[in-house]
């Protein structure tokens, strides 16, 4: 048994800051007595930057708390990214958000490019088709699953990260923290943006947007559109072609009528359309006893048919200066079918996959925003109806123990929440803060499995070669398993914050998070669909500081935090039947700080920095791997201790019209796991990127010319990987960054 390390230098560190807090604001509140003037009514969910008077870091209006607050008055651990600052160094997918965040791990996972995972302070979910533990919200809609989930970045307002458990201020509850993507809506002001761009690799970006009113002060939309696409970055000889490639279209439409000043109403339709090749692992087993990054040699042909989409409604109705309703309705849905990929790289079959993926949801979220004399307060009912089925043809190198499958599983789930939030203003610098949120979550599961031990079913022809896609008809002997399961969960938020001054605030909270258990769609034996999995659970203790300096000219945010998990969810192997399973390690925790500066010593010149250290382990994690065997102790996957960015932006004083910039951005991470066992195969080494950027834009600001150079010194790394070992065949790939890539673009907006 590995005992929890609770004294270890961060947890004294946050204990102390903790105290120190306590025992200055309690001083504070007996000379202050009083109540705070009442805070500013809710307004519309629009957040321009706000440049500091006289000068300084301009400073960014957020609504992480369904509210405009200035970041820097904002008692979480957050941080916010505007639209512009974006496309300044050429972020054109969620992906590239990597490394710009604190203690935000990107990895690429996924079959597609539009699936992505995420990993907060050493937490996320290493398998896109589960629930995610850091959930991701496009205009206020949830996305259930990280599948197909990348959204159109064009004409973005900006991108909020909220670090840690959050269930008592959204509709959906995650364990980890939650990424906002809030998009331009339409008003009266006439907008057109477009830009394209070409690079290496055949590179071709372009993106289009229009806004405006249709009828003035009444009825206003706007589309946006977006194609990117590049050349495969990988190549495979065994099928002569190059792979990892990437082609998505993106669209989002939006029509807003404003109804009466007090009533808001908004339709948005998106789609996007992915037909990039599925993903072309590395393998570490290459022919010739040689190995080079860039080379895979799967058999399959590349198939990916990947389609998502959507529709929400939402409503907003003022009620006075003190009260705000809101109605958000949202119908989703995405379709794999069919995708097929190999999962060792290798030329030899060792595992390969034919699936189909569906999946629909409606969600229904209730809110009621507003403040009542020294009182701000959220408030929501949410509901979730999804349906997930999943199809899978998976042939691993055949073995009594291990034979080529058929299976498909099928998921609803219905989650049911009520949250609020309330922040009291006992003066006006102290504020106390209670939150909390009832869930009720149930999941029904159907399970189905054809494999060769079945009379009538094949999937592998005589020779033991999978047949993708499975052809077989006679399937009425298939093993069945159907299951249900429901869970309830009450979760609480305290905190405490103190504005000591207008530039510095201090906060402590504590809140616990709740991840919803349920049934394995990968199951590959009947007896493990059957099991679900608990849910999973999570105690957070949390302080922090945000600061500015010398006229606004430098600003520092620090954060340190101790997460308690218990029943952490995993993937593994189940010791009684020796095959992959979701399951939960009995607990595990996390802890560390996040330091965030930016400094303008002078007008021209940015500088923004950022640190993290997280210490991510399993504190009991018996038999994951079999009998006998024990993962406590062990890191969690895509937790590296250490990271650092350094990001100067300059603007050159050229003595011409228009502004000219330049910018380096510079990350460094120390090493991390890609798996539970911590396995030395595929540990994620140590490694460091530069990006550059420079931009040029005219007088009028209309005109924007800019280049970027990602990955600058062309270093090709694992960044993910898998290893296995058995009777079966060794499986032993890697998931690699990309190479070096010049883009230029072109920018109009009017």
């Amino acid at each position: 048994m590995v005992r929890r390390a609770s004294l270890s230098p961060v947890a004294v560190s946050s204990l102390l800051l903790g105290t120190a807090l306590c025992a200055l604001t309690v001083p504070a509140l007996a000379q202050e007595g009083g109540q705070a003037p009442p805070p500013p009514a809710p307004v519309a969910e629009v957040a321009p930057d706000l440049d500091a008077s006289g000068g300084g870091i301009a400073d960014i209006v957020v609504t992480a708390e369904k509210r405009q607050t200035r970041l820097q008055e904002t008692p979480i651990a957050l941080s916010a990214y505007t639209g512009d600052a974006i496309a300044d160094q050429h972020i054109s997918t969620v992906r590239d958000l990597a490394g710009l965040v604190p203690g935000l791990t990107v990895p690429r996972g996924g079959i597609t490019p539009t699936t992505q995972l995420f990993f907060l302070r050493g937490i996320g979910e290493t398998d896109p088709i589960f629930d995610p533990a850091i959930a991701q919200y496009v205009d206020d809609v949830y996305i259930p699953r990280s599948i197909a989930a990348s959204p159109l970045l064009a004409e973005l307002e900006r991108v909020e990260v909220l670090r840690g458990p959050q269930g008592t201020l959204y509709g959906r509850n995650t364990s980890a923290g939650a990424i906002r993507y809030i998009t331009r809506d339409p008003n009266d002001e006439v907008r057109l943006a477009v830009d394209a761009g070409v690079g290496t690799w055949g590179a071709f970006e372009t993106h289009g947007y229009v806004s405006g009113p249709l009828i003035a002060n009444k009825l206003y939309a706007s589309l946006a559109y977006g194609h990117e696409q590049h050349d495969g970055y990988t190549r495979d000889p065994t099928i002569n072609k190059d792979v990892n490639d990437l082609n998505v279209d993106s669209a989002r439409a939006k029509l807003r009528l404003q109804a009466t000043d007090d009533l808001d109403i908004q339709l948005t339709l998106d789609a996007k359309r992915d037909r990039s090749t599925t993903a072309y692992y590395t393998p570490h087993n290459q022919p010739g006893g040689g190995f080079d990054p860039s080379l895979s040699f799967a058999e399959p042909q590349p198939q990916n048919n990947s389609n998502s989409g959507g529709a929400a409604l939402r409503i907003t109705q003022a009620l006075g200066d003190k009260l705000t309703l809101k109605s958000v309705t949202a119908y989703r849905l995405f379709g794999q079918a069919p995708v097929s990929y190999d999962n060792d790289g290798e030329a030899a079959v060792k595992q390969v996959n034919y699936i189909r993926y569906y999946e629909n949801e409606l969600t229904q979220e209730f809110q009621a925003n507003g403040s009542w004399g020294p009182l701000d307060f959220t408030s929501g009912l949410f509901y979730l109806h999804e349906n997930f089925s999943s199809d899978r043809n998976g042939f691993s190198y055949p073995s009594l123990a291990n034979p080529p499958q058929d299976q498909v599983g099928n998921t609803k789930t219905d989650s049911y929440a009520a949250y609020g939030q309330g922040d009291y203003h006992v003066t006006d610098k102290l504020t106390g803060t209670v939150g909390l949120r009832y869930t009720i979550e149930s999941r029904d599961f159907t399970y189905r499995q054809f494999d060769d031990t079945l009379d009538g079913t094949r999937i592998t022809d005589a020779a033991g070669n999978p047949i993708v896609p499975a052809t077989a008809t006679n399937k009425a002997g298939a093993f069945q398993a159907k299951s249900d399961a429901t869970w309830y969960s009450l979760t609480p938020k305290f905190g405490v914050s103190y504005q000591w001054t207008p530039d510095v605030l201090t906060y402590a909270s504590y809140s616990k998070g709740f991840k919803a258990g349920g049934f394995d769609n990968r199951a590959s034996a009947l007896i493990n669909a059957q099991l679900p999995y608990q849910p999973e659970k999570v105690e957070t203790y949390e302080v922090g500081v945000k600061s500015q300096w010398w006229e606004r000219r430098l600003l520092v945010n620090l954060a340190l935090y101790y997460n308690d998990y218990t029943d952490l969810q995993a993937t593994a192997t189940d010791p009684a039947t020796l095959r992959s399973r979701r399951l939960n390690a009995a607990s595990a925790h996390t802890e560390g700080f996040e330091l965030e500066t930016t400094f303008q010593p002078f007008d021209g010149l940015r500088w923004d920095n950022s640190a993290s250290y997280t210490l991510a382990l399993y504190d009991q994690f018996p038999n994951y791997a079999g009998i006998g065997t024990s993962a406590s102790g062990n890191r969690l996957p895509y937790a590296p201790r250490w990271t650092f960015r350094t990001a100067p932006t300059y603007t050159l004083p050229l003595a011409v019209p228009g502004q000219a910039q330049v910018g380096v951005d510079a990350q460094y991470q120390t090493r991390s796991f890609a798996d539970v066992a911590n396995s030395w195969q595929v540990a994620i080494p140590a490694q460091w990127n530069v990006n550059l950027f420079a931009k040029y834009t005219t007088e009028d600001e209309r005109w924007t010319f800019s280049a970027t150079v990602r990955n600058l010194a062309d270093r090709r790394l694992p960044q993910g990987g898998s290893y296995s070992a058995s009777a079966a065949g060794t499986v032993w790939y890697y998931v690699e960054s990309p190479p070096r890539t010049v883009f230029f673009k072109v920018g109009y907006k009017l």
